[in-house]
């Protein structure tokens, strides 16, 4: 399915949990070009509690898109990904107050989703630290929660 559709599946499954700003926080997570899915998602659909956003390895992004981030981020490009810093300083600045970044230079694109080799030890490595700043990121943005383990 291309951009459009896998947009409204999302929005659907909103609507079906019936997810507003009545909800308790919600988090929102996308790979390779989910995250342009995940974005799109973020600013189309109203009166939903947004507070965090995870973007793994994320394509279909330029500089310009941080310009339409409106919710905190935390950013884990690959060594394949394009150079995020000038994509953050367009950000805006509550955003990006509440956002973070860490580049994995070792793995490669689709390191963290179906084109992981859990096999190498490095990609291994990258992998498990980019789920723990995921989740730690997620507790920290929707509960307030951090801890010594919370880089981001």
């Amino acid at each position: 399915a291309g951009p459009e559709k896998c947009t409204e599946m999302v929005k659907q499954v909103i609507e079906h949990y019936k997810i507003d700003s009545n909800s308790g926080p919600v988090a929102i997570i996308g790979f390779c070009w989910g995250c342009k899915i995940a974005n799109i998602v973020t600013n189309e659909i109203p009166n939903t509690n947004f507070k965090a956003f995870a973007a793994c390895h994320p394509s279909f992004w330029d500089s310009d898109t941080g310009k339409e981030i409106t919710v905190p981020l935390i950013a884990l490009p690959s060594k394949d990904e394009f150079d995020m810093l000038p994509f953050f300083a367009n950000m805006k600045k509550d955003i990006k107050e509440k956002s973070a970044h860490v580049r994995f230079n070792d793995s490669h694109h689709g390191f963290c989703a179906a084109r992981a080799d859990l096999k190498s030890e490095t990609n291994l490595r990258d992998y498990n630290n980019a789920i723990q700043l995921i989740s730690d990121f997620f507790l920290k943005r929707l509960y307030g929660i951090s801890d010594e383990h919370t880089t981001a």
